[in-house]
């Protein structure tokens, strides 16, 4: 069977798009739905780091950061989401090697963890997602007074750290809707070959119809939403702040797990 080249710019599926529905990348398997949670978490965040540093008010900035903790803990709880998937799920381990990776992911979720203090929570539920009505002023204010900007960048930055590695795994798998009636697409994990297969009348695959070559994976997409954000983050930090400083290919036989070497294991009893 031929391999054509399928010139669509395909993007991945936003809820808040009318970009025609056969241009739309949807996740088909569990990792790929839990990645695509992250993804929307994150374009509500890289949407807010571009509009508080517009405001001069340290008080009105601050107030525009307390919302950005609702999507941020959002995310944190998403990815955790995602690498349960990875150490648990039998479909997603069967696409790498399962024991070797999932141990990988357990340490990289319990580093990831203990960079994350409750501070985050708290505020997210008792302040940000809504009000607590218990909550009383001082202590609404002793509370938010653990979470600076570069304290919040430094979260956010560790989730960042951490997904760009888990994009790294061959264990996602797209969709899109046909052109062709009776038919659908699949991509599957780790591959740019995207495969037409027939729908039969009981709604169920019955034969390949075609495949063709599309111009990238859609990890890709995240990838730069991922420098976009840490770009747009830039502003919370002070010079000398652990950050994100830029992005490497790795090298041969190295590690695809660089959290491992960033985030410090910290046995905090005061985190997430």
């Amino acid at each position: 069977m031929p391999i054509t080249f399928d010139d669509t710019e395909y993007q991945l599926a936003d809820p808040m798009s009318k970009s025609p529905r056969a241009s739309y990348f949807h996740p088909s398997n569990d990792a790929a739905h839990k990645l695509s949670r992250c993804v929307e978490c994150m374009r509500d965040i890289e949407e807010m780091l571009q509009t508080i540093p517009k405001v001069k008010s340290v008080a009105k900035r601050r107030r525009r950061l307390k919302q950005l903790f609702t999507p941020l803990y959002s995310f944190i709880t998403c990815i955790v989401d995602l690498m349960h998937d990875i150490q648990t799920n039998p479909e997603t381990r069967s696409c790498i090697n399962s024991k070797e990776t999932a141990s990988i992911v357990t340490e990289m979720e319990k580093r990831f963890k203990a960079n994350i203090p409750t501070t985050l929570r708290l505020v997210r539920d008792k302040m940000s997602a809504h009000v607590d009505k218990n909550l009383h002023s001082c202590e609404a204010q002793q509370i938010f007074s653990k979470a600076d900007f570069s304290q919040v960048g430094f979260w956010l930055h560790s989730s960042l750290c951490v997904l760009a590695d888990l994009l790294k795994l061959p264990i996602y798998q797209w969709s899109c809707d046909s052109r062709s009636k009776g038919s659908a697409k699949i991509l599957p994990s780790g591959s740019l070959v995207l495969i037409e297969i027939g729908i039969d009348e009981n709604n169920r695959p019955s034969h390949i119809k075609g495949a063709s070559l599309v111009k990238q994976d859609p990890r890709n997409e995240i990838f730069l939403l991922i420098k976009k954000i840490v770009a747009s983050s830039r502003w919370m930090f002070r010079k000398h702040d652990p950050q994100i400083t830029g992005f490497a290919e790795d090298k041969p036989g190295s590690s695809w797990a660089k959290s491992l070497e960033t985030l410090l294991d910290d046995d905090r009893e005061d985190t997430l």
